[in-house]
């Protein structure tokens, strides 16, 4: 280690304002709430404002932030790539193997003599796919039957060696190429133009979402006596992905965003970091310092392009992106405005956007660099060419940042057949050992013990030295299904229905396909572009010493892919039959097999918690290495109880048949727009009643349509063409039952031929041609937000209303047992009884999917035997069923509230009455009149805001009045004999009854006087 150099760069004291920032003492102690006063036994929690949260905490950056690979030169590169590390032989494994346990508590011994080792190849020979039993064993259970003696059961254990090509059979071809390239740098210096946004932005996660393997370091705050003494503090490495960003500019593929490393704090009442920046200080980054930039920058002929409010640009936008074209020249300027805009604020608090950076990043230019040997052989010279706006050799240098690069190089066979490559974890994991990388991620492909893809980062110490930062080797396996991948939802699957059924055949069309192609594997590099130079020239050759070394296992696409579609297809049959027999594990083991499709595909990540347990419960690690995949051996088939797999609770079976509470509130789309669009003609969200209003109206607004679109992939199998002939018939016969006097031709019904005119009769527009006043009603079913009630059943499964099973008995005397006879249900039946129950399961998946995908049925009940038609009152005409999933929407919203229509009242206000009446009584102006009222009302109001102590006060009783007896010649009252009072509390008592008196004379005289002399004195008090 003491021969390496390191490259240190000479800190700057001037690069940021370090000694004005705030302290840690001064956020210590400052809550994330504020606590009210307790009201009623509770403590109400006011989380704190926008503005008291992000603020300046402190942090600030040097001119060496972006410098976390210190080495002057990267150091043992070709040792650290691609190393080759020796693991233990297949002996040794099928020796642990034996000593394993396969047994539980109470269960006979399962001994090594009772494993199976096969191969894809050799399950599929052994599938004959006749028998759906046999199939069910090998691929979801893992048994197998002894072919000397067929009572007796083996377990399998899938061993994909024995599938494998010899790889010194097969020719491989090496491309190398750059995937992406990250540029951490504080000045951002390009040969090309930039187009710089100027509007906030707008997305529900940040622009770099998850981990980049980017590191920057950041200054500490500084303490009390640091800022005293003038001193510098620690650095703290951040990922780059955890520091508040946002968009800054793109050019092309290349975006560049921006980072404010000042505002860095982590979320409310949450250990991860808050990157997310608010709309609100977004709008004061844009209208205080980009706008103004941007203006001072454009010259005198372009002030009306840039001379805008925020509010002015936002409403250009209308949603969308809106930028400025800035040229590489102007770009520099444009970062000096910016900082001294920053510097010079005094009141707006523009100083939390201060020690930004810049973060550049290119990603997927794969395709930019691989296979240009016509343009270059050297592939810097390459991405010099194709990527004209970077200057690379400006972005290698320490003191401009740091850049990496991935490198990557995939291994292609050449063989006669396409083969599929799959990485050992095994050798691969080794490998990741040997190259000092921290504890790798495994995926392994298809629940595979020892086969997929791994990824680690290398230690930051290691990082430093050898400008490695992150390796990643993975199967190009995926890509088949990347980017448009679409899986049944588990209450779909619980009921599986035809929305299931349609997915699940995507899925496997897409391994159909696939067979006739090769997929390699791929190995990636995140080093800096030094160490990415000195690796271009001995990759190919390091990569072909390590996949000489057994690192990658060659299978026939052939083989491989038909095994995951019988596996797939048996997953499938099992879930159906799930839905027919309704265990007591049926929730729980819907989310198992739907875990099992999945990983076909992908590796699901995060699981949720119901599915975790499963998993947990039924050892899926442990049970994959054993048996070198996961079977279900402990599945029994006639009931479908699965040892270890409890019952189905409440709350699974409120996970997956995602049926809401009772209390629960309706919780808003986020892509919820009211707005009318051609796309969406009613909003997004209409509520139901909209629905209902415009199909009895004009249908073809909400409807997409679907005309010539095929239910089959490709090309048509023979399920496909008796499902269309079947399919032809039933829609010519099925008008036989409505009344001639709705169809427009009485005579001649229609002759339907292929696909195509299936559709366009089942259309909204084929519809009206042949039926006079049909009624177009909605259907209650796809969609979330539905209103309360019963739902229907989908189109794919309302085929069985139409075609029904062996079982349905119909009256005698019905129309139906004349289509029972001779009909197209006669023809149905014919071919139920003639195939197995495999084929006749493959044939009716054809009709679900055909039906799925008609726009409009006839509104009947799901009952075969119920009536054909129904029959419309207000229309006067038949009914059809328009099909939910061809609407434009992508919800159902609530209701809207209709405000009734604003009438005026007959009777004029109490007000205007009034001071009409006053101002007649007293000869004044109205207005005067209005004021006196408005100011009398207002007292009156006063005068009820007494205190609670003259509320309170409890009056007095109210005194008797004495009746005085005066004699002739007395001058005293004639004392009763019930008095007891003295002559002078008498003679008291009538004072005192006398001033009442006159008191309630004077107040009993309320009538209102207004002197016209004093009448604006009185109007203005």
């Amino acid at each position: 280690m003491s021969q390496i150099k390191r490259n240190i760069i000479t800190i700057d004291p001037n690069f940021d304002d370090y000694n004005t920032g705030p302290t840690i003492q001064e956020h210590r102690g400052v809550p994330l709430h504020i606590k009210n006063t307790p009201i009623f036994f509770r403590t109400q929690l006011e989380p704190l404002g926008i503005w008291s949260l992000w603020q300046d905490y402190g942090y600030r950056i040097d001119n060496n932030f972006a410098q976390t690979l210190t080495s002057e030169t990267p150091y043992l590169v070709e040792e650290h790539y691609l190393p080759i590390a020796e693991v233990p032989g297949q002996e040794h494994i099928l020796q642990s193997l034996k000593e394993w346990d396969l047994s539980r508590k109470r269960d006979p011994k399962i001994t090594i003599s009772d494993i199976c080792f096969l191969g894809m190849e050799e399950m599929l020979a052994l599938a004959d796919g006749k028998t759906p039993n046999t199939d069910f064993d090998l691929f979801v259970r893992g048994i197998c039957y002894n072919p000397e003696d067929y009572g007796k059961e083996e377990l399998i254990h899938l061993d994909i060696t024995h599938d494998a090509k010899p790889i010194g059979e097969i020719p491989i071809y090496l491309s190398l190429d750059i995937d992406s390239l990250i540029w951490n740098t504080h000045r951002l210096w390009l040969l090309g133009s930039l187009e710089i946004h100027m509007v906030p932005y707008m997305q529900r996660k940040p622009p770099i979402e998850v981990h980049n393997h980017t590191y920057v370091k950041i200054l500490k705050p500084q303490t009390d006596i640091q800022q005293a003494n003038n001193e510098y503090t620690t650095y703290e490495q951040f990922k780059t992905q955890s520091i508040p960003h946002i968009h800054f500019g793109y050019s092309g593929h290349i975006n560049v965003w921006i980072a404010f490393p000042r505002m860095i704090h982590r979320q409310h009442d949450s250990p991860y970091w808050a990157t997310q920046i608010p709309f609100h200080v977004q709008d004061r980054w844009f209208t205080f310092i980009v706008q103004p930039s941007i203006r001072k920058i454009y010259g005198r002929g372009s002030k009306e392009y840039v001379s805008h409010s925020s509010k002015e640009y936002m409403a250009k936008a209308r949603g969308r992106t809106e930028t400025r074209f800035v040229d590489h020249k102007k770009l520099l300027e444009l970062q000096d405005e910016i900082h001294q805009h920053i510097q010079e604020d005094c009141n707006e608090n523009l100083d939390i956007f201060g020690s930004f950076f810049f973060i550049l990043e290119a990603r997927g230019i794969k395709l930019w660099t691989k296979d240009r040997e016509h343009l270059s052989d050297d592939i810097f010279d390459v991405m010099r060419q194709v990527m004209p706006t970077l200057d690379l050799e400006y972005m290698s240098h320490a003191e401009s940042g740091e850049c990496v690069l991935d490198l990557g190089i995939s291994a292609s066979p050449e063989a006669s057949e396409p083969m599929v490559g799959l990485w050992n974890l095994t050798h691969v994991d080794a490998s990741f050992a040997k190259a000092g990388t921290n504890t790798p991620r495994l995926f392994n492909i298809e629940t595979l013990s020892d086969y997929g893809g791994l990824s680690a980062e290398f230690p930051n110490d290691r990082a430093a030295i050898t400008h490695m930062r992150y390796r990643m080797a993975y199967d190009l396996v995926f890509e088949i299904v990347r980017g448009h991948l679409k899986f049944p939802e588990n209450s779909d699957a619980y009921l599986a229905n035809g929305s299931y059924h349609a997915r699940i055949k995507q899925l496997i069309d897409h391994y159909k396909y696939a067979k006739t192609s090769s997929y390699r594997v791929r190995d990636e590099l995140r080093a800096s572009i030094k160490a990415v130079k000195s690796l271009v020239l001995i990759a190919k050759e390091k990569m072909e010493m390590f996949l000489d070394f057994g690192t990658v296992i060659w299978i026939s696409s052939k083989t491989y892919f038909e095994f995951w579609i019988r596996r797939i297809e048996q997953l499938k049959y099992l879930q159906m039959q799930i839905a027919q027999q309704r265990p007591r594990n049926a929730c729980n083991l819907s989310l198992l097999v739907m875990h099992l499709i999945k990983t076909v595909f992908t590796t699901p990540q995060p699981l949720d918690s119901h599915t975790h347990f499963i998993l947990h419960d039924l050892n899926f690690h442990p049970s994959s290495q054993r048996f070198g995949i996961f079977f279900i051996p402990e599945l029994h088939w006639e009931t479908l109880a699965v040892d270890l797999m409890e019952d189905d609770n409440d709350a699974v079976l409120q996970f997956v048949t995602n049926q809401p509470g009772k209390r629960k509130e309706r919780q808003k789309d986020p892509l919820e727009d009211s707005r009318h669009t051609s796309e969406y003609p009613l909003g997004t969200h209409p509520s139901w009643d909209e629905i209902i209003e415009i199909l009895d109206s004009n249908p073809t607004l909400i409807t997409h349509s679907h005309m010539s679109t095929p239910f089959w992939e490709d090309h048509q199998s023979e399920m496909d063409i008796m499902a269309i002939q079947l399919m032809a018939k039933w829609t010519r016969q099925y008008t036989f039952s409505m009344n001639e006097i709705f169809l427009k031709d009485e005579i001649n019904y229609p002759v339907l031929n292929n696909w195509d005119d299936i559709m366009q009769f089942w259309s909204i527009q084929g519809i009206p041609k042949l039926v006079h006043v049909p009624s177009f009603n909605a259907h209650k079913a796809y969609w979330k937000g539905l209103p309360p009630g019963p739902q229907q059943l989908a189109f794919a499964d309302c085929f069985h209303s139409f075609f029904p099973p062996l079982t349905v008995k119909f009256q005698e005397g019905s129309y139906w047992i004349s289509y029972l006879t001779n009909g197209y249900i006669k023809d149905y039946h014919e071919i139920l009884k003639s195939y197995t129950e495999q084929v006749v399961l493959n044939f009716q998946d054809s009709l679900k999917a055909a039906f799925d995908l008609l726009e409009c049925l006839p509104d009947r009940a799901p009952d075969p035997r119920s009536q054909a038609w129904k029959y419309n009152d207000n229309k006067g005409g038949p009914c059809f069923t328009v099909n939910a999933r061809t609407y434009k929407i992508r919800g159902i919203g609530p209701k809207k509230a209709r405000n009734p229509e604003t009438r005026p009242k007959a009777v004029a206000t109490h007000m205007h009455i009034h001071s009409l009446l006053l101002a007649d009584s007293q000869q004044i102006t109205v207005p005067e009149a209005v004021k006196y009222i408005k100011g009398q009302q207002r007292n009156t109001k006063k005068q009820a805001k007494w205190s609670t102590r003259m509320k309170n006060y409890r009056e007095p009783p109210p005194r008797q009045k004495k009746v005085l007896i005066i004699e002739q010649d007395a001058t005293v009252p004639h004392r009763t004999p019930e008095s007891n009072l003295s002559i002078s509390e008498e003679v008291e008592e009538t004072n005192d009854t006398e001033i009442e008196a006159d008191d309630e004379y004077d107040m009993g005289n309320d009538n209102f006087n207004l002197e016209l002399s004093n009448s604006d004195d009185s109007i203005s008090d």
